[in-house]
């Protein structure tokens, strides 16, 4: 990220998904999965002094990072979740991962139904089934390692909502968001999905290069980007 871009700049949909979510003064708020500590800092600063926010981060160097924030009113747990976890109830589920988490797709009802108190609103926020098509067309041309592009699009928004409805949540409303995502040069769109995808440099100066072939610049450009956004309450 550039050092003048803002903490959501390459995630616009995150302030979307956290209005919809309704969060107050001395909420209990559990997120799930956190792409950067900006997140975590923006839902503590909703919730205040009387607030609780817990956040469940599988990936070891993104739950240090939240960890390190060191906030009195934060509990950040390293953990992969299983579905068998709970924290007690909360006001708020939230999540909103930059790529879809290996989890199989009932596992955000399973961990919404256990920590939803009555009442209480889910806003899940995944990448679309076509996330970003400028960029995986990119990643295919260079024959980039297609195991790492399976994290890159989540489910449809039709088949997380029948999952979310058959677990027992109320009110389950789907959609299909799109994003317009700034990027400075063709390289920093690469590093940018090189780092989440956790590619080698080689992949990322490939990438690099195919982008600008496809946008024919080396200056700033513009990624579409889609996003499944399933609401519900308890």
């Amino acid at each position: 990220m550039s050092e003048h871009a803002e903490p959501f700049d390459r995630e616009p949909w995150f302030l979307e998904s956290l209005r919809h979510a309704r969060i107050r003064r001395g909420a209990r708020v559990l997120l799930l999965t956190a792409h950067s500590p900006s997140q975590a800092v923006s839902i503590l600063e909703g919730i205040g002094e009387d607030g609780v926010l817990t956040v469940i981060e599988p990936d070891p160097a993104r739950a240090q990072a939240v960890q390190a924030l060191d906030h009195p009113n934060l509990v950040a747990l390293g953990i992969e979740p299983d579905g068998s976890e709970n924290l007690g109830p909360h006001d708020a589920v939230v999540s909103c991962p930059a790529v879809a988490p290996e989890w199989p797709m009932n596992r955000w009802g399973q961990l919404a139904v256990t920590h939803l108190r009555p009442g209480g609103r889910l806003v899940l926020d995944l990448p679309g089934a076509r996330h970003c098509d400028a960029l995986r067309d990119a990643w295919e041309e260079i024959g980039a390692d297609p195991v790492l592009m399976r994290e890159w699009n989540g489910p449809p928004d039709t088949s997380l909502a029948r999952l979310l409805r058959a677990d027992g949540l109320r009110n389950v409303e789907p959609s299909v968001t799109t994003h317009l995502v700034k990027f400075e040069t063709p390289y920093e769109a690469a590093a940018h999905a090189g780092a989440l995808l956790g590619a080698h440099a080689d992949v990322v100066a490939s990438l690099h290069l195919a982008l600008a072939r496809r946008f024919e610049t080396g200056a700033e450009l513009e990624l579409l980007f889609r996003r499944t956004r399933v609401l519900g309450m308890r």
